[in-house]
């Protein structure tokens, strides 16, 4: 019973790795929270930057909880752990505005003690962004047609993250194209992207 995000183990993290990212899912359980906790201590410990996809779910929490029903005050502070310690933090719209009232990110990265890079996605809808102290937006690109949504966060964000050291508009593009072409397949991880079909796809995109 449950899911497999509500069973992880501590693992010893890669020296090397440039990036944490980690989701909220596995605080639900506290057997998957103390591995998740513990590779964030180790991550600190290592000076590896820590990312964060909220990627909410009330259903981990609660089976019987409202698919579309935001946090309550007990997740919301369990979850706020993760939020001051990320060098990144990517939200959908709906979760900047449960967590912190607003959908702005600068006001979101101003008002944590960190300053975190803050994304803001919000589906079709441009998103935007507070990187390095500046802001902007990036208009959401659009596949062909659209079979299912499932993955396009994930997607983006392993997109923003492979692409990070490139200039700021360059990495939220690839990023935006990655979550576009999660939207072309069914399912989450079938319709994953390698770099050069995304870069294909970009060359056709205006």
């Amino acid at each position: 019973d449950g899911f497999a995000d509500q069973a992880l183990q501590p693992v010893a993290l890669p020296s090397a790795a440039r990036w944490l990212l980690v989701g909220t899912i596995p605080l639900a359980s506290s057997q998957s929270a103390q591995a998740l906790l513990d590779a964030v201590d180790q991550a600190r410990s290592q000076s590896i930057p820590l990312a964060l996809d909220v990627n909410w779910r009330p259903t981990f929490w609660d089976p019987a909880a409202d698919p579309a029903a935001g946090p309550n005050e007990t997740t919301k502070s369990a979850i706020r752990s993760l939020l001051e310690q990320a060098a990144l933090i990517k939200l959908a719209r709906e979760e900047a505005l449960w967590f912190f009232a607003d959908d702005d990110p600068r006001a979101i990265s101003s008002g944590l003690p960190q300053q975190p890079d803050v994304v803001v996605t919000d589906g079709a809808a441009p998103l935007r962004w507070c990187i390095g102290g500046k802001s902007g937006s990036q208009p959401a690109l659009s596949p062909p047609k659209v079979v299912d949504t499932t993955g396009a966060g994930d997607a983006f964000t392993a997109g923003l993250l492979h692409r990070w050291l490139a200039p700021v508009a360059e990495r939220l593009r690839f990023a935006a194209a990655c979550g576009a072409l999660v939207c072309a397949g069914a399912g989450g991880i079938d319709p994953q992207s390698t770099e050069a079909q995304v870069d294909t796809f970009l060359g056709g995109v205006s």
